[in-house]
């Protein structure tokens, strides 16, 4: 019988067991506090404290348990875990998926992880539930807004007021404005010249006006009236009315005048570039500068201003011209000294630094030689091969070397270093084919133009024949002036 009765219990027992673990009731929705199906409970930031939100309400609780977290409280299995485990910091107990404390589950401590982050530290050394602190974080807390609780009043700093104060970081920032009289109880007080007017008047010899008010009182510009003041205006003179402006009378400016007796008195001076509407003329020529330059073949040079434009020098380039200067004579250009001397010439030596000096007078570069030949050397053997050669005014005289001393040249050689003309005859010492000549009877250059000998072979520079440069004897070497052909060889 006891048997049967214990055997009827527990199939009673494990037919309740059977219905609770097939059967889920529905539960109505309850106030927060309360365990309840429909409530979804949060850990809050201690151990004990969690949040609860239930149809949009959200409360707060401070004593906590883990089976509080009601939603979350579920069968293990009946989440199909297998073995029984459960999600971030909750764990199984007694077949139920629990909320355990950080410091319970890893071990470690709650604390700052820097200036602006609450976290929690593993014993490991690991980071878990960061939280971001809007107004920082200290000793491992969350630092509360520093506005809480603050008020920002109106106040008054001497004459300044300071209103409208909005708190920003635990400070009262203020819009300020100075009160024209005082300031009180964070307000301005009232104007102390209010009903007060400032007329113009008399003070004395003194006309007062543009007055205005200042702390109750007036404060005028003044002038002071050489013949008085009535009815708060100067008492007119003579010179009442009459202004004196500057003025121009032809070349003179008058100016600074002043009245007396009626009549203006002028300052005045004389304008060296004109005077218009009381002021003197500008000097045309301020800030002018007459800078050298090439047009095509001609150089302008050594420019002065004159009534605002610049007047030049001119000179025409034979070679062109750049950078404002005139482009150098070419190799193989060929010029007649302006210069004569006697048939000493101080040996071949001696030619060739007249040739120099006239080029450097010209302003030239280059190397020169002077076209004459002596005992030992060819004037055509002086000359190198494979250029033309021309004049001063680049007009072509030969072609080449051999074209020069064929008997013929396409133009006389008649220009100087200065491209001036020249006419007469120069001393050269060669045939017309370049070489000594022999036509003196052997005494041909002048004793190699040392003048030891009296006779000398010369050529004439306006002739284009072979008479350039073999025209004849001259037995005057000692005492005749000519002058010599000097030619560019690099």
């Amino acid at each position: 019988m006891e048997k049967n009765i214990i055997i009827g219990i527990s199939c009673l027992v494990l037919l309740a067991a059977g219905i609770a673990f097939f059967y889920w009731p529905v539960e109505e929705p309850i106030a927060c506090g309360e365990h309840a199906q429909g409530a979804v409970w949060e850990k809050g930031d201690g151990c004990n404290t969690c949040t609860c939100t239930l149809e949009g309400e959200i409360c707060t609780k401070t004593d906590c348990t883990p089976v509080d977290f009601c939603e979350t409280a579920l069968d293990c299995l009946s989440k199909d875990l297998s073995p029984a485990t459960c999600e971030g910091n909750w764990r199984c107990v007694s077949n139920k998926c629990q909320w355990t404390c950080l410091e319970e589950t890893n071990g470690g401590q709650w604390t700052c992880k820097d200036d602006d982050t609450k976290a929690f530290q593993t014993n490991e050394g690991n980071w878990e539930q960061e939280t971001i602190c809007e107004f920082g974080c200290v000793q491992s807390q969350c630092v509360s807004d520093p506005c809480i609780g603050k008020t920002c009043n109106d106040y008054c700093l001497e004459k300044e007021r300071h209103y409208n104060g909005v708190c920003e970081e635990g400070i009262c920032q203020y819009t300020t404005t100075t009160c024209s009289t005082d300031c009180q109880n964070g307000l301005c007080t009232g104007d102390p010249c209010q009903g007060v007017s400032c007329p113009d008047r008399c003070n004395g010899n003194a006309m007062e006006y543009n007055g205005s008010c200042s702390e109750g009182s007036c404060v005028y510009d003044s002038e002071i009236c050489l013949l008085g003041c009535t009815n708060a205006q100067c008492v007119s003179g003579p010179c009442e009315g009459i202004t004196c402006p500057d003025y121009c009378d032809g070349s003179t400016r008058y100016f600074n005048g002043s009245c007396e007796g009626g009549e203006c008195s002028y300052a005045s001076e004389e304008c060296g570039f004109g005077c218009q509407n009381g002021v003197c003329g500008q000097d045309p020529c301020a800030g002018v500068v007459c800078d050298n330059y090439c047009e095509g073949n001609v150089r302008y040079f050594d420019g002065s201003c004159s009534g605002g434009e610049c007047n030049y020098l001119g000179e025409f380039c034979s070679f062109g011209c750049a950078a404002e200067a005139c482009n150098q004579p070419p190799m193989g250009t060929i010029f007649v000294t302006s210069g004569s001397w006697t048939g000493n010439l101080g040996g071949m030596a001696g030619a060739d630094s007249k040739c120099d000096a006239a080029v450097a007078n010209a302003g030239f570069e280059g190397a020169w030689v002077a076209l004459i030949s002596t005992s030992s050397t060819d004037a055509i053997g002086r000359l190198p091969t494979g250029i033309s050669f021309v004049r001063m005014d680049n007009a072509v005289i030969a072609n080449n070397r051999a074209d020069l001393f064929d008997g013929t040249i396409q133009n006389p050689i008649n220009l100087n270093e200065n491209n001036g003309i020249e006419t007469g005859h120069v001393f050269t010492g060669s045939e017309s084919d370049g070489t000594v000549s022999d036509n003196c009877g052997g005494m041909d250059t002048c004793g190699d133009w040392t003048a030891g000998a009296v006779n000398g072979e010369i050529g004439m520079v306006s002739q284009t024949d072979s008479n350039w440069i073999q025209s004849g004897c001259f037995s005057t070497c000692d005492s005749e002036l000519k002058g010599i052909y000097c030619v560019r060889t690099a």
